[in-house]
C-alpha cells in the first residue's frame, strides 16, 4: 500500500525521467541540454512558462531561432523541447500539425542549393590511413576510421561503443549499438572479416588485444600514451577527419564526421548495391531515409548520356 501518494508519483516521474535520458546517446543528450537551455531563456526573456509550451508558442521561438541557424538545428531545438516536455509530463501536443506546416513552409522559402558535406570514397580512406602516425594514438584512429566507415556508423555510435557489445566470430565482426535515432530498440550490425587493408575485424582484434581490460570504451581517451576508461567526443570524428583530409591536400571543409557514414552509403549505391541491401547496413528504415546519403557522382549520367554530341567537326 503508499503511505504518501506524492512522493510516490514524484519518484515514478523521477524513474521515468532518467529512462527517457538513458534512450539518448551521451552526445545527443548534451545537445539537447543546450537546446534547452536556448529555449528556457527565450521564454524567460519573453514571459513565456515553458512547462505548459503550445505549438505557436514553439513556433515562435523556432521563428526568432531561423533568423541565426539552420534548419537541421531547428530540428535539434523541437526534438529537444519535445523530450524535456515530455519528462515534466508535459508532453507538446499538435493536433493541427502547425509546426509540420511551419516547418514546411520554412523550407521552400529557404530553397537553395544545397551545401551539404562530400562522402569519404574509399580512396580516400586508403589515402587518410596511410598517413596516420604508428602511435597508439595512430592506431586507435585507424581502426575508428575502417569501423566507421564499413559499419556506416553515425559519430555518437561509434563513439559509444563499448566492448562488452562486440564479439568476435570466425568471419564475422557483430557489435551491438544502443537504442538508435527514431528507435528504442537496441540494433545489431555484421561486418564480414576481408582479405585486405580495409579489414575492419582485424583492425577491432588487434584493437582490442592491444587494450585488453584497461577500458570499457572500444575507442577510449589517449593520453601520453595511456589509454583513459572514456570514450572519445563525437566531435574527436569529426576533427580526425578533417586534419587527415588537409594531410592529403584535400579541402577539409568540405568534409564532416557524417562523412564516415555517406561514404559507405554512396561507395555503395555507386558499386550498384541495392537500396535496400545498403539499408541494412545503415539501419535506414525506408529508402526516403536513406536518399540524402546518396550523392551523385561528381560526372553524372550526363557524360555517358552527351557522348553522342560530339562537339568535333570535319573542317569544311
Amino acid at each position: 500500500m503508499v503511505t504518501n501518494r506524492r512522493q510516490y508519483i514524484l519518484e515514478l516521474a523521477s524513474e521515468a525521467g532518467r529512462a527517457m535520458d538513458a534512450a539518448l546517446a551521451p552526445a545527443t543528450r548534451a545537445k539537447y541540454e543546450s537546446a534547452w537551455k536556448r529555449y528556457q531563456e527565450w521564454c524567460a526573456l519573453h514571459g513565456i512558462k515553458e512547462a505548459i509550451a503550445s505549438p505557436r508558442t514553439v513556433i515562435l521561438f523556432l521563428t526568432a531561432r531561423a533568423k541565426i541557424t539552420n534548419s537541421s538545428s531547428l530540428g535539434l531545438d523541437l526534438a529537444s523541447i519535445r523530450h524535456f516536455l515530455a519528462k515534466k509530463g508535459t508532453p507538446l501536443t499538435d493536433p493541427k500539425h502547425e509546426i509540420k506546416r511551419f516547418r514546411r513552409g520554412l523550407a521552400r522559402h529557404r530553397a537553395r542549393v544545397s551545401n551539404a558535406k562530400l562522402p569519404l570514397t574509399p580512396d580516400l580512406i586508403s589515402q587518410m590511413l596511410s598517413v596516420l602516425p604508428s602511435s597508439i594514438k595512430g592506431r586507435r584512429d585507424r581502426t575508428m576510421l575502417l569501423l566507421g566507415f564499413s559499419g556506416a556508423l553515425r559519430r555518437s555510435e561509434l563513439v559509444s561503443l563499448t566492448w562488452n557489445a562486440v564479439r568476435f566470430d570466425d568471419q564475422i565482426l557483430r557489435f551491438v549499438l544502443g537504442p538508435i535515432k527514431n528507435s528504442v530498440d537496441s540494433d545489431t550490425r555484421v561486418i564480414p572479416r576481408l582479405d585486405n587493408d580495409f579489414c575492419a575485424w582485424q583492425a577491432m582484434r588487434s584493437w582490442r588485444l592491444e587494450t585488453s581490460g584497461q577500458t570499457d570504451f572500444c575507442f577510449c581517451r589517449i593520453r601520453d600514451d595511456g589509454v583513459i576508461n572514456a570514450p572519445v567526443s563525437d566531435r574527436y570524428v569529426a576533427r580526425l577527419i578533417q586534419r587527415q583530409l588537409k594531410v592529403i591536400g584535400k579541402n577539409p571543409d568540405d568534409y564532416a564526421g557524417h562523412s564516415l557514414r555517406s561514404g559507405f552509403a554512396t561507395s555503395a549505391y555507386w558499386a550498384g548495391v541495392q537500396e535496400r541491401d545498403i539499408r541494412k547496413v545503415t539501419g535506414h528504415r525506408s529508402e526516403r531515409g536513406l536518399q540524402p546519403y546518396l550523392h551523385a557522382r561528381e560526372r553524372g549520367p550526363h557524360v555517358e548520356i552527351f557522348k553522342m554530341f560530339d562537339k568535333r567537326q570535319e573542317s569544311e
